[in-house]
């Protein structure tokens, strides 16, 4: 995306010196922060031309887009691209001993030589390891294969036995017809709608088989059948929970497996520069995340929600980009709605500040907490990573639902230009 002239909304030359760029930055942010009556826009382009321009790499990276200068070879990067992920190893640092003053000095070790440095938080992450999907289809299809063993067998010893007893001849003659009823009953039940099973259903069942031994006596007979009752109950839930999880599979899993990003129809998912690196590590470091653009929920929308396995991250700037979207105010608000949406999964709130005040901080298990922008991927990250090769399907389908009720034209709604990155 065309990224905006910085320089002309401090009022400044591509010559500036840092002393000029603060000089310039306070003389404009009075007026335009939200508190004093500013435009929040402007306030934060104004918060964004001064952290790219007082940073040396965000500077000559931002010059270099726009065309001003050059980065350096090894620098290059096509915009809006992923670099490729590669394996991570561990390592040790290699630390050299000082050379001594004199021969008879004795040789001294500077301080942490010889200790393992701190490893990153992705270290034991391999992005070529193959995704798990749950529910999983085999893992449900084989409890239901053998709830149907198991009732097919029993099937067959009711019916032996009744048939082998000294019954009278009228059951002989209705077990038959009786055994076969069940399994038509039993083979719709399997293959209508995908409704759940009420609990109801299922405490009549086993009343009705308690009912059963007791007037039997709890003879060999009326436990078999029983037992044969039950899986009549169970065995339809079991089938549709299989049907429930290929349907998943199959409206799901060529959109999860072909991207990571998601957004409302007509807009891309984009963000500040800042906020876009950490979305970008962290899409790039965990096999299993994907992102939500702009996700409706309540009265706000989820600016950035990443998901990984049954964990989901709300990640939200400081001032909202625009009106309705979920800023460090409004987030809590957000991440309730979300966590109400998600039923399943466990939700928290993150806010990326450029520099983390200090009546902002909070504890590592805080449901929304407050990070530092060179912080935030590490402890997004490292929440994140329980589970990084699951894709939990019913979280990511109603996300995928919810962007797809969204108002079409509210979603392609642009804001004003402002620095924004494709991630």
């Amino acid at each position: 995306m065309t990224e905006p002239d910085y320089y002309r909304i401090l009022g400044l030359t591509t010559s500036a010196e840092i002393a000029e760029i603060r000089q310039a930055y306070r003389r404009k942010v009075r007026d335009a922060h939200p508190d004093a009556g500013g435009d929040p826009e402007v306030f934060h382009e104004l918060q964004e031309a001064y952290e790219t321009l007082t940073d040396p790499v965000l500077r000559l990276e931002y010059d270099a887009a726009r065309g001003t200068r050059k980065p350096p070879w090894g620098n290059r990067r096509r915009p809006g691209r992923h670099t490729k992920s590669h394996k991570v190893k561990a390592w040790r640092v290699n630390t050299t001993v000082d050379k001594p003053a004199n021969k008879n000095a004795a040789p001294t070790t500077p301080p942490g030589a010889g200790e393992v440095m701190s490893l990153p938080w992705f270290v034991d992450i391999d992005p070529t390891k193959r995704l798990r999907y749950t529910p999983s289809v085999w893992q449900r299809g084989g409890i239901a294969a053998g709830i149907g063993a198991a009732w097919t067998y029993l099937t067959i010893q009711v019916s032996a036995l009744v048939l082998a007893s000294d019954t009278i001849t009228v059951l002989k003659a209705l077990i038959v017809p009786y055994m076969l009823l069940v399994a038509g009953v039993v083979a719709v039940a399997c293959f209508r709608g995908l409704r759940p099973t009420r609990p109801t259903s299922f405490i009549v069942t086993g009343v009705v088989a308690l009912v059963v031994v007791w007037l039997s006596g709890a003879t060999l007979g009326g436990i078999l059948l029983a037992l044969h009752l039950v899986a009549s109950a169970v065995l339809p839930w079991s089938v549709r929970r299989v049907r429930i999880a290929a349907r998943l599979r199959a409206a799901v899993r060529s959109a999860l497996k072909d991207f990571n990003a998601f957004a409302p129809s007509g807009a891309k998912p984009s963000a500040d520069r800042r906020t876009g690196a950490v979305l970008r590590t962290l899409l790039e470091r965990l096999p299993a995340a994907r992102l939500f653009v702009r996700v409706p929920v309540g009265v706000h929308r989820a600016e950035y929600t990443v998901v990984c396995g049954r964990r989901v991250a709300v990640i939200a700037p400081p001032v909202p980009r625009s009106t309705g979207d979920s800023g460090a105010e409004a987030l809590p608000s957000a991440v309730h709605d979300v966590s109400q949406l998600l039923n399943e999964a466990t939700v928290r709130g993150f806010v990326v500040w450029p520099n983390l005040p200090v009546d902002r901080i909070s504890g590592a298990d805080a449901v929304i907490r407050h990070l530092s922008a060179p912080d935030a991927a590490g402890e997004i990250g490292r929440w994140l990573a329980n589970d990084p090769y699951t894709l939990h399907l019913p979280t990511l389908r109603r996300l995928r639902d919810r962007l797809a009720a969204a108002d079409g034209a509210e979603s392609a709604r642009k804001a004003p230009p402002r620095s924004t990155i494709e991630v």
